[in-house]
């Protein structure tokens, strides 16, 4: 019992020679298709001040056509230097599920670059990159193997 209590004491503040993680969201434009809302999980931050997280996308994407059940995951890694941050997202992977007259996924990979600052446990910043889509019912709406741009904001909280 005394051990949980001092992991979860330690786990909740920042203290030399311990991570701090926490958790936050992102919101992405997809340009030329609209926004998606999504999440940060597991951010961590190491005493060497290397970052990790996890983006997780569960949401519906509104169009012209109708709106789109969308899922995607993504690694965001990077380092925190200071109040900065700067890193990569990559490992993308999603899929929009289409449902006009029958029901069909178009699925896509994608990567990018992150940004941001850190004050107190406030953490928030910018976000740019592409998504391909590497299949497509619809390939005059959803074009194949062409970078489509996504930028967006992210904050986190990481408690101290």
């Amino acid at each position: 019992m005394f051990s949980a209590l001092l992991v979860l004491i330690m786990s909740s503040m920042v203290l030399e020679g311990f991570a701090v993680t926490g958790q936050g969201s992102v919101q992405l434009t997809l340009h030329g298709y609209g926004n998606l809302p999504g999440q940060l999980l597991n951010v961590s931050i190491q005493p060497d001040g290397s970052v990790s997280m996890t983006m997780s996308v569960n949401s519906k994407l509104q169009t012209s056509y109708g709106a789109f059940a969308v899922t995607a995951t993504g690694v965001w890694s990077g380092i925190l230097k200071s109040s900065s941050f700067v890193g990569t997202i990559q490992n993308v992977n999603g899929q929009v599920q289409i449902c006009v007259l029958s029901c069909s996924n178009a699925n896509f990979v994608g990567k990018g670059n992150w940004t941001g600052s850190m004050m107190n446990s406030a953490a928030n910043g910018t976000l740019s990159g592409t998504i391909t889509f590497t299949n497509s019912p619809y390939p005059q709406q959803l074009p194949l193997n062409q970078p489509i741009p996504i930028t967006g904001t992210w904050n986190a909280n990481i408690p101290q």
